[in-house]
Formats: C-alpha cells, structure tokens, sequence
C-alpha cells in the first residue's frame, strides 16, 4: 500500500476532525472489531478485536486482502449496494446481520455497523460477533415448534398446521392419531430413560413411514398426531399398515414398539375439522381395546425374550424350574388354574431382573452390600411390570413376595408364614433348589441340595411344602 499506516491514521483523524487520542480510544482501545474500507472494498485500518474476530493479522488485513475474503458473497454485494444508495444520499440501513468466515473457514455471525466517513469515500465498519446468541434465538425458534425429545413437531405446530391446512386445495385430509400401548410398561420396568428411548423409536418409526409435506408432530406424554394433506382415506390406512409392519419388524431393542392406531379424512368443507379429528381419536381407542389382548400377549412375549436372551444362566434357570414346577404342582394337586398360574410364575418370576444392571444381574449374591440392594429391587420392579397386563394379575404378588421368607426376615417387606401367598412359598422352594444343582455352577448333589434344603425347612421355607418336595419323585 502506497500510504503509510501513521500517514493514513493522521489523514483520517484529520478526515474526522478528531485527535490521535480519542482516535485511539474509539478505534485502537474498543472492544469491539473496526475498519476502514473504500469504495472498492480495499481495507486501511484495522484494529486488534478485527484479528482476533478474522484469525488474520493486521498486516494481512491491511496489505493483503479486502472485505471480499471474509465477508459472505451476498453480504458484500449488499454493502456495495448499499454504498452507492448512501452516497446519493438515500436514506438506507447503516446496520444488519453479515456472515463472517474466518481464516480457517469457520462461518460466524456478526452484526454491522457502518457510516460513509464525511468528505471521503471511506467507511467505517463495526462488526460485533452475534454467533451464539444466534444459535440461542435459533434454539428458542427450533424449541417453540418442534418436540426437545423427538425432534418431531410440537402441538403448538400441529395445531397451527390444522388450522392452515383446513382448506379446499388440501382436501382430503387424512388424520393419524397414535398413542404407544408400552410406555406405562417401559417406565414401571426400566424407568423412564427407557420410556423415552421407546418414545424416540416411535417418533422415528412414524417419521420412517409418511412422507414430504406430511406432519408429524408429538402433542402429549405418548401420543402423536399425523396430518397428511392431499391424502385419501385408503392411501392414510395404507400408511397405518405401514407403521404396524414397521413395529412388528423392529428387533433393536428390550421391547418392540407397539402403538395403536385411528384415521379419520376430512373430503369436502361442510366437515367440521375438530370432529374428524375426534373420530381418529375414538377409532385409535377401539384399536387399542380392541387389540389389547393380543398387544398384552405380545408384549409379554417381549419381555420374557428380553429375559431369556439376557444371559445363559437366565435361561437355564428359568426352563428348569419351570418344569419342576409343573411336576411339583402336580403333586400338590393344585387345581387346573392353579398350575397354569404357576408355570407362568415359573417363567415370569425374575422378569424385574430385566430392569437391572447386567452386572449386579450376572453376579448375584456375591455383589457388595450396596450392589446386593440393588438386585433385591428386581422383585418390586417385576411386580410394577406385570401390573400392567391383566392376565399376569394373579401372580403379582407372588412375583413381589418370592423371596420373602417362613420365618419373617426376607424381603420386600418381611412377611412370615402363610401370609406370603402360596405359589410364592412354592417358587421359593423350588428356586433354591434349581440354584444349589446347577450342573454349569458345579452345584450340589441332588441329595447334598435336599440336606440344605431341610436345614431351612420352618427358616426360609414353609416346613410342609418342604416336606412335600424332598419326599416327590419330581427329581
């Protein structure tokens, strides 16, 4: 550059009719980042906050390049622009948002200042770096639409969208309303940072299955609403079938997802919106009572796979005490019901297990204290899951009550006697004994089990039940 940099500073201070020092003050000593460009966008002065905002040194600012290298292409033809309509004397803004990609190519965002120095054809441009809060008001704009936990829609959108696509060029308009039928399950079996990992897949199995232009949006804890516009009632339904086939598939996880499903079209504009929207509602409840044995079966299925494919041990356990059950309430005589009670309190008995630490499940009574509280919870936990299905009702509390004892001092809540209920008595004994054999533990003899078995007979175990097992032939 031809002029000096003290020259230029002195010619501008002049320009400005101010001094060198309170140049220094406005310019060198701000926190902000300044300039001074011309007409075809060269740059003469700089100060050190324009450094530290470009990453490149005064020395390249003021001898190498021009606005062009760091400010956004359309930003730049924007003050140029600007420039022309300014010098005509146009009343134009002297302040708005610019990109700024740095020198190592990182874009940032900042906001403008810029005023025509008088009698010159020089400005003076101030850039203030509004990147973060940028990214704040996007934040806040993103959050006031969509859902923090799917990123689907929010309600606010979803009903916003109602209203905007009750129109005659959208016609027909079809509705999906969804609601998960596991989440209550999810949450009372591996709490609720599971619960909201089902909630995603849902969102992602719904997102997976409509298209461009379609609204999917979460409007409640495990409900979602569809909108899809320019849809007929047939297409929508094929949609549906969709997201079912996309459930059924799905094989990533504890649980596969299962959600019910209403669709309802609105065809022409005499149709009241709202109601349509109700009809979908009312036919996603049918779905759900409708199908909710088969959803019950399903899920139960669900979990007791999740338990088997846990680890070996699980599944070993749980076969052989099933069958002992099964001949043990033989010998019993217990009723028809009674049995079939009892080999699902057989295979469902640790089902809590699944909502624990796979540690703390895999070494059992060798955990530390802290860690052996921990594994004592999987009798409430299965307890809170099989709650959930109608069918597994009657051997709730012996789920809860299976590791209670004769004499009072078991747990969960320290029953004695025959006030644990009978088929827990009879799991109990019949656990211990599967624990204490386990050909792939090096476990006792039959006859050696049988000893520990007595030893607790009228401690741990109901002393007649006890007798009962030792003298069957169910070995």
């Amino acid at each position: 550059m031809s002029i000096s940099h003290k020259a230029l500073k002195t010619e501008i201070t002049s320009d400005l009719n101010i001094s060198t020092n309170i140049y220094q003050v406005l310019f060198e000593r701000t926190a902000t980042a300044m300039l001074i460009s011309d007409e075809n966008n060269r740059i003469f002065l700089v100060n050190r906050e324009l450094e530290n905002l470009t990453g490149y040194t005064q020395a390249e600012l003021e001898e190498k390049i021009g606005l062009q290298d760091f400010l956004d292409k359309e930003d730049l033809e924007r003050i140029n622009y600007y420039y022309k309509q300014r010098r005509k004397g146009d009343d134009i803004p002297n302040s708005y948002e610019v990109k700024i990609i740095d020198k190592l190519g990182i874009e940032r965002t900042a906001l403008l200042q810029i005023n025509l120095i008088s009698g010159g054809k020089r400005s003076i441009i101030s850039l203030v770096d509004i990147t973060e809060r940028k990214k704040l008001e996007e934040r806040m704009i993103y959050l006031g639409y969509h859902d923090d936990l799917t990123g689907l829609y929010n309600r606010y959108y979803y009903e916003e969208m109602i209203i905007k696509l009750d129109r005659k060029d959208k016609f027909p308009l079809s509705i999906i309303i969804a609601d998960s039928n596991c989440l209550k399950m999810v949450n009372d079996t591996f709490g609720h940072e599971e619960g909201d990992r089902v909630i995603q897949i849902i969102a992602d199995i719904l997102q997976d299955n409509t298209r461009e232009g379609d609204v999917v949006a979460r409007w409640g804890g495990d409900e979602f609403g569809i909108l899809l516009p320019n849809t007929s009632f047939k297409s929508a339904n094929k949609i549906v079938e969709r997201i079912r086939l996309s459930c059924r598939e799905w094989n990533k996880g504890l649980i596969t997802p299962s959600i019910a499903l209403g669709v309802a079209t609105k065809t022409d504009s005499n149709q009241c919106l709202k109601k349509i929207i109700n009809i979908a509602e009312n036919r996603m409840y049918n779905d759900k009572l409708k199908n909710k044995r088969s959803i019950d079966n399903s899920l139960i299925l669900s979990l007791e796979r999740s338990l088997l494919s846990r680890n070996h041990e699980i599944r070993r356990h749980i076969s052989r005490v099933r069958v002992l059950a099964l001949k043990f309430g033989k010998v019993l005589k217990l009723s028809l019901e009674e049995q079939k009670r009892l080999s699902l309190l057989a295979r469902l008995h640790d089902i809590g297990k699944l909502g624990l630490p796979e540690r703390v499940v895999k070494l059992g009574n060798t955990l530390a204290v802290e860690e052996l509280k921990e594994l004592k919870r999987h009798c409430e936990i299965g307890y809170r899951a099989v709650k959930n299905f109608q069918e597994l009702l009657p051997i709730a509390n012996s789920i809860l009550f299976h590791h209670e004892r004769w004499d009072g001092r078991g747990y969960p809540q320290g029953l004695q006697g025959k006030e644990i209920p009978l088929l827990a008595r009879i799991i109990s004994i019949i656990d211990f004994y599967e624990m204490m054999t386990r050909d792939y533990q090096k476990g006792l003899s039959q006859q050696e089990a049988l000893e520990e078995l007595k030893k607790e007979r009228g401690k741990c175990f109901d002393p007649e039940l006890v007798d009962e097992f030792i003298n069957s032939d169910i070995f």
